[in-house]
């Protein structure tokens, strides 16, 4: 086996992400209820000033971005803001800073030039609600803490 071989392996390894991809939890999810429409910004400094200062859903996503595929984008993480704008820079700042959260920290130094933020506009009385649906449906690799109803499931899948 060759040395970069080697190399390769251990740098593939490394973007090794392990999520289930479960239809009954997307179906289960009632559309209806969620009318709100996604915004896609890249998450770099240039785009800050893009993200409003409203409370909302975010998703931080990494789009590989070939072939301009549209719709090749894979979702690592759910959250809740009050204000989508902070959180945004939160995570701007988060990347610099080892001493933050590891998984984002880690997330976000992989992934520089293909990580986006997702977000919707939500009123704050419905953040809660919308983050425990959305979390259930999804089910983000980079998550650590899921609704009672599947959190059982997630713990014996990345045991």
């Amino acid at each position: 086996m060759s040395f970069d071989l080697i190399i390769d392996e251990n740098e593939a390894k490394a973007h090794v992400h392990r999520f289930p991809l479960w239809p009954r939890k997307w179906d289960e999810f009632d559309r209806r209820d969620f009318d709100y429409s996604w915004v896609l910004e890249k998450l770099d400094a240039d785009s800050q000033g893009n993200i409003p200062n409203e409370s909302g859903i975010y998703t931080l996503l990494v789009q590989p971005g070939i072939a301009n595929h549209i719709a090749c984008s894979y979702l690592m993480y759910l959250g809740k803001s009050n204000s989508l704008r902070r959180r945004f820079g939160e995570y701007l700042n988060e990347a610099q800073r080892s001493s933050g959260r590891p998984l984002i920290h880690r997330f976000l130094n992989m992934y520089p030039d293909h990580s986006w933020f997702c977000y919707a506009i939500i009123p704050d009385h419905d953040l809660e609600s919308y983050e425990d649906l959305l979390l259930e449906a999804y089910l983000p690799p980079k998550n650590k803490k899921f609704p009672a109803r599947v959190r059982r499931i997630v713990e014996a899948l990345r045991e």
